[in-house]
């Protein structure tokens, strides 16, 4: 290997407390920090030499300076951030660098303590230009406001100057002088035969598999999926078509929580009996795919070097949510997402595959890309009925169990009756499922050193508690043995909001009927409309409900409907397309592409569908919101542009409205007043909503409830 000399120029930053920090110019991937002059040279020196050797001809031209540098000092002034206490006078800095001539015509100079580069025509030049752009440097180091930017005329999203700034500053300061030195090394270059067998070696090194990026391996050594029960036939029918003579990617189609993805778990669990031994299953998603991917093409990339690896592997590949696969990877609308990318390879059969979705979001598929459908075997898994779900629960509960921790029966038949009647947002048996697994292993972490008995049995009452802990929802609800405390309901109401007994009386009957079983079923456990001016404690009185309710006044999602005036922003409440291309209101079926966005008062429903939903001033929204309240009102439930469904029938919706209250208690003709008072409010509020609401949606309504001053 040829060995040339190279002339190393360092630049040696004395800091405050002994500590060198040294940089061989034009080496910016070399720096080196030491207490003593002769170890910090040393070792720039051999890190700079083997930099440049690994260097081409170019590079190492572009590297070498004609001439010595020479090294000056610039002095400037920074002024004080407005609106700063901590910082009120200009501060004077003194900054070194370095400088060299730059061809003919330039010189360039470098200030290591910002680590910025200055080019000017001649160093009087540079001398002059330097302190603007050391300012600009400064204040990005201390991520300060432009002084141009005042309170009026502050760019949104930018932070204001804060004490760290001074802090900053103060690291800035810790350079108390520059030294430069020049320095011989020999460099041995490596030939080019040699860089390329190199550059060969990398390329041939193992590659960590994409899977292991992006997913898992569910059948990996050691993996031991939990087993699920009464699956059998809906598993051999996706085992048959996978492995079949004409092998085909599966669709698994069910609501949520009919358990999709235990039916893929327990695949790979029995493959080797199912006529798939050997066969690797592989877990992904289009979020897991896309993550990371911000460059053009590089998630397309990506999805083929996957299809590449599992056909070269014979794996099947879970990919998740087909609906997510369709959406994920598009760009405002335009281009296919995951799902149409991978789709000639699915129908060519290059990548086996199973997917899963809901039927409302195979319906918007189909809608999307009716052919990226077609490239499946459709497998459809049905709710079990109520007495699967319960065998499904009692062998669950009782594996977990391991013989020491009993569900009793009448523990399993009040899992069952609450789950039945509180979870309709998760078909079964889902939600059981967990809730059983959650109260075994309380079992479990309450006795840490065993049961005195040598066995704990879970009960009725364990139950109750555990689910009221779960849901928020009062004890008094979920055990008919508990009776309902009418004058202390009245009193906890009262107690809230002041001077409205007529109102506490009417939500205090509504409870009792609540409490009675004779609510109409799948409907909102209550739906309320107040009515009344400002500030006379309708917001107060729904904290109070979610108080009672759900055990907390947190329990409650406000949305002001004054923001809601127009139809697009009542599509912001179940989502849509971005770009224009809106979802139908009733339906949620998206009608143009694009990723759907999630909807605001769908999103805050499924994630918490114990709590009161608070419509504030009702009347002010556009009358598209009255479509969905029909849906709400009347079914109990709400899609969204995604076809993710949003349950209420455990929510108390209560709507606020001002409608009659600026008439009421004025003066009409004759002796008597046009509100009139007492029992006279009810009617006149009623008449006030039954002339602004249509009749179909006046109806579905259980209490109007005035709340005056």
């Amino acid at each position: 290997m040829p060995a040339l000399p190279l002339t190393l120029h360092l630049v040696t930053q004395h800091l405050a407390g002994g500590l060198l920090l040294a940089e061989p110019v034009l080496f910016p991937e070399v720096q080196v920090c030491h207490d003593r002059p002769d170890k910090v040279h040393a070792l720039a020196r051999g890190l700079a030499a083997d930099a440049a050797g690994r260097l081409a001809g170019a590079e190492w031209h572009r590297r070498t300076l004609g001439q010595r540098p020479r090294a000056g000092t610039v002095r400037l002034t920074i002024d004080p951030p407005r609106h700063q206490a901590a910082w009120t006078e200009p501060l004077d800095c003194a900054l070194d660098y370095v400088w060299w001539p730059h061809g003919d015509q330039s010189v360039v100079g470098y200030f290591p303590a910002v680590g910025i580069e200055v080019i000017a025509r001649t160093l009087p030049d540079l001398e002059a230009r330097a302190p603007e752009h050391l300012r600009a440097a400064v204040r990005r180091l201390m991520g300060a406001v432009p002084a141009k930017d005042n309170d009026q005329g502050r760019r949104p999203g930018r932070p204001r100057p804060a004490v760290g700034s001074l802090y900053r500053l103060a690291l800035l300061r810790r350079v108390e002088r520059v030294e430069l030195s020049a320095t011989e090394v020999v460099v041995e270059l490596a030939s080019p035969k040699r860089r390329h067998a190199e550059a060969d070696a990398a390329a041939d090194k193992p590659m960590v598999p994409l899977i292991e990026q992006v997913g898992r391996v569910l059948s990996a050594a050691g993996a031991d999926p939990e087993p699920a029960y009464e699956v059998d036939a809906l598993v051999a029918r996706v085992a048959e078509a996978l492995g079949g003579r004409s092998p085909r990617p599966v669709l698994l189609v069910g609501p949520a929580g009919v358990g999709k993805t235990a039916i893929v778990r327990e695949l790979v669990r029995r493959r080797d009996e199912l006529g798939l031994a050997g066969v690797p299953v592989w877990q992904t998603s289009g979020a897991r795919l896309v993550a990371g991917q911000t460059g053009f093409g590089m998630w397309q990339e990506r999805c083929v070097k996957l299809c590449r690896e599992a056909a070269a592997a014979r794996a099947v590949v879970h990919l998740g949510n087909l609906f997510e696969l369709v959406e994920v990877g598009q760009a405002d609308g335009s281009g296919p997402g995951i799902g149409g990318f991978l789709k000639p390879y699915l129908l060519r059969g290059d990548l086996l595959a199973v997917a899963e979705c809901t039927p409302e979001q195979l319906t918007l598929v189909e809608r999307l890309d009716p052919h990226l459908v077609e490239a499946f075997a459709v497998v459809r898994a049905e709710e079990p009925t109520p007495a699967a779900a319960a065998r499904i629960v009692a062998r669950r509960a009782a594996d977990l169990g391991d013989g020491l921790v009993h569900l009793t029966p009448a523990g399993l038949d009040l899992t069952m009756r609450l789950h039945r009647r509180y979870a309709g947002y998760s078909a079964l048996p889902a939600r059981p499922l967990g809730f059983v697994g959650n109260l075994v292993r309380d079992a479990f972490a309450a006795h840490p050193d065993g049961f005195p008995t040598g066995r704990h049995e879970v009960g009725p009452a364990d139950v109750t508690a555990a689910f009221a802990r779960q849901t928020g929802l009062p004890r008094f609800l979920l055990d008919d043995a508990l009776p309902l405390d009418l004058p202390a309901t009245r009193a906890t109401l009262a107690g809230r909001v002041i001077g409205q007994p007529a109102a506490v009386d009417l939500l205090a009957d509504l409870i009792a009927t609540v409490k009675a079983g004779l609510a109409r079923p799948r409907r909102p456990v209550a739906s309320l409309l107040f009515i009344g001016p400002t500030g006379v404690g309708k917001t107060e009185m729904a904290k109070a409900l979610a108080a009672f309710f759900f055990g907390s006044a947190d329990r409650m999602a406000r949305f002001d409907m004054s923001e809601f005036g127009t139809a697009y922003d009542v599509q912001r409440l179940v989502g849509g397309v971005p770009g224009g291309a809106a979802a139908t209101l009733g339906g949620g079926s998206a009608t143009g592409r694009g990723a759907a966005a999630e909807g605001l008062l769908t999103a805050k429903v499924r994630e918490q569908p114990f709590a009161v939903v608070l419509l504030d001033e009702v009347e002010k929204a556009h009358p598209l919101l009255f479509d969905l309240l029909l849906q709400v009102l009347g079914e109990g439930r709400l899609t969204d542009a995604a076809g993710r469904v949003a349950d209420f029938t455990n929510a108390v919706v209560v709507m606020t409205s001002n409608l009659g209250a600026e008439r009421f208690g004025q003066a009409g003709f004759g002796l008597r007043e046009a509100g009139g008072a007492g029992g006279d409010a009810a009617a006149h509020f009623t008449e006030a909503v039954r002339d602004f609401l249509r009749p179909e949606l006046f109806n579905r309504i259980d209490r109007i409830v005035p709340i005056l001053p």
